[in-house]
């Protein structure tokens, strides 16, 4: 994403597994800083603030006990993240 305005661009990588039982409502909140990169990024600077929300409906065992073998019957990952990064 970028701002039309500055120029300044925002980069998401995201990558996981979860495996549970019920309903699960989970949040990771996470700050960091971004210090250089390759080519174009290389004198890269910046930080950034992210929320990760994570609903989900997950499946449960005949006894209707948590399953953690089973994978999730329905999840949804909610990114908010802003920050900036200037190159």
């Amino acid at each position: 994403m970028t701002s039309g305005l500055s120029g300044d661009r925002v980069v998401v990588v995201a990558k996981g597994v979860f495996g549970g039982v019920g309903r699960v409502v989970g949040t990771l909140q996470q700050t960091g800083e971004v210090v250089g990169g390759t080519g174009r990024f290389a004198a890269a600077s910046g930080g950034y603030t992210a929320t990760v929300t994570r609903p989900g409906l997950l499946a449960r065992n005949p006894d209707g006990g948590c399953s953690f073998e089973q994978p999730a019957l329905h999840e949804v990952d909610m990114f908010a993240i802003t920050g900036t990064l200037l190159f």
